[in-house]
């Protein structure tokens, strides 16, 4: 009995640290997007910087109350802050887009961000075009037979 409660407060351990890393992860990566310091969002939320690299190393934790504060000042949604640490059948951030690539984009100047932009919809466009075309491609072979 002992030995089961021990695991399962293991168990609790490692989710836990697990929840902790992936919040700071994602802490860091919309305060990056918003091109804010730690020192700078401490400031904003009123929290040490010593908080917020605690949180962002997964040391540590928010109150519910700073979440919606780091929330609010970084303009995100709590799905953002959270993404990875909640499970449910909602579309997220990880089915839109990698983290790594968005971490990366993060770090173009805008001049880049603006090409990248108007690449990603031009290959939309051009997907719609040849969605179109193989359609009209499949109703030109129909009729032909």
């Amino acid at each position: 009995m002992e030995q089961k409660k021990e695991n399962y407060e293991k168990k609790i351990k490692n989710e836990n640290n697990n929840y902790q890393k992936t919040l700071g992860k994602n802490l860091r990566l919309a305060r990056n997007l918003a091109k804010m310091t730690q020192a700078k969002l401490a400031e904003e939320i009123e929290a040490s910087v010593e908080h917020i690299s605690n949180i962002e190393r997964g040391q540590g934790y928010s109150s519910v109350k700073m979440a919606i504060e780091i929330c609010n000042t970084l303009n995100i949604s709590a799905n953002f802050l959270f993404e990875g640490t909640i499970t449910n059948n909602e579309n997220t951030i990880n089915s839109v887009i990698d983290k790594d690539l968005a971490e990366d984009y993060a770090k173009l100047n805008p001049e880049n961000k603006k090409t990248i932009d108007k690449l990603i919809h031009a290959l939309v466009n051009d997907q719609k075009n040849n969605s179109t075309l193989r359609k009209n491609l499949k109703v030109l072979d129909t009729d032909k037979n």
